[in-house]
């Protein structure tokens, strides 16, 4: 939940208009932007109206967003080589509504719950055993015979 606490027509470096909008919020405060460009004032205008209910007069758009609450979605943005936080998006203020009848929405959706398969645990992989080439002497099996003993005879030198 975010509050606009001010609002105003500015242009950037480059020439483009937005609409540069300050937000209160639990965390703090932060600035988002809402370009007028022609290609970009079709989503501006959309957002403002869904999230404030601006009736199309940007003669008086501070006047209808100042004060106003809405929700905002931030993200990390890198700009000129440094991380910083933005105003990614600018949305109506989330609510809910009580289900109507509850009682009978979460017997039955128990109910639905109660026919999804229990997913059964995945079974341990099974232990290696080390090759007989490498498994002590009394490990090995017939099949592998144990190495013979070198044999040493006198006139052999060294």
């Amino acid at each position: 939940m975010a509050t606009v606490t001010t609002s105003e027509i500015g242009q950037s470096e480059q020439g483009s208009p937005f609409l540069q909008i300050s937000f209160e919020t639990a965390d703090g405060s932060i600035t988002g932007w809402l370009y007028l460009t022609e290609k970009a004032l079709e989503r501006t205008v959309e957002t403002l109206r869904k999230a404030f209910e601006f009736d199309g007069n940007f003669e008086t758009v501070c006047e209808q967003i100042n004060g106003k609450s809405c929700s905002i979605v931030c993200e990390m943005d890198e700009y000129q080589g440094k991380e910083r936080l933005k105003v990614k998006w600018v949305n109506p203020e989330r609510s809910s509504a009580p289900i109507n009848d509850q009682a009978s929405f979460l017997k039955t959706l128990s109910a639905k719950a109660a026919r999804i398969p229990a997913k059964a645990p995945a079974a341990a992989a099974p232990t290696r055993t080390p090759p007989a080439a490498k498994a002590p002497v009394a490990q090995r099996s017939a099949a592998t015979p144990a190495p013979k003993a070198a044999t040493v005879t006198e006139d052999e030198p060294f």
